[in-house]
């Protein structure tokens, strides 16, 4: 049974930005059902309830999750994002990834020339 419903603004901000807000949530504040993954990889959670407002109506829901586990993982390009190259500069793609890992990495840039010839498109494997 759930013991707890309401509406809780949560922000999640990294370096790039970016928020979830006004999430509503229920809970049974139960502490049986805190889980926290012991290994990295996907896992299916199968969730099935029901609630009752204030005005007698039962409310259901659930249905079944994959999650995703993973360990921090950060990718660092040779070349920051926006970095102005002219006429004669070389880009060198590169990126390090930390913890070092090994890792199959693409890297993607558009080359977007200051006249109104079309943008190039390149991926560096």
């Amino acid at each position: 049974m759930f013991t707890f419903a309401g509406i809780r603004t949560r922000t999640f901000l990294d370096q790039g930005g970016g928020q979830d807000c006004d999430i509503y949530e229920l809970s049974t504040m139960d502490p049986r059902f805190e889980v926290q993954f012991t290994q990295d990889g996907r896992h299916v959670i199968t969730l099935d309830g029901s609630i009752q407002d204030i005005w007698g109506n039962t409310w259901t829901g659930g249905g079944t999750y994959e999650v995703y586990v993973a360990r921090w993982l950060s990718v660092d390009t040779a070349v920051l994002p926006g970095t102005p190259f002219e006429v004669g500069n070389t880009f060198t793609p590169g990126v390090v990834t930390s913890p070092a890992v090994p890792a199959d990495i693409s890297v993607r840039f558009r080359l977007a020339p200051p006249t109104r010839t079309r943008a190039r498109r390149l991926t560096v494997r």
